[in-house]
């Protein structure tokens, strides 16, 4: 019985894990894309005469996106279908 329990929190760690890793780099190339995004509204004629108001407005929103997404919680990940915690565990590390 220990084994089992030590086997699905061994399940969860891999599977929280590896939705971080891979959210991490979804969310950094969103960011990314936003930070282009916008640099490329600030190059745009209607905003050369706004600039200054549109960074003030946009500054503050931009900086609290960070690269790193928020961690699971051991809930959250027991939420995760069993089938795709099996998925996890057959990928190659």
């Amino acid at each position: 019985s220990d084994r089992n329990t030590m086997d699905v929190g061994d399940d969860f760690e891999l599977a929280a894990s590896a939705l971080t890793a891979d959210f991490k780099v979804r969310r950094r190339m969103l960011l990314t894309r936003l930070d282009v995004t916008i640099q490329s509204f600030l190059w745009s004629e209607r905003c050369q005469d706004r600039e200054a108001e549109v960074v003030a407005a946009l500054t503050p929103l931009r900086s609290a996106l960070q690269d790193d997404p928020p961690s699971f919680s051991r809930a959250e990940c027991e939420q995760i279908p069993r089938a795709m915690v099996d998925a996890l565990s057959d990928a190659p590390r």
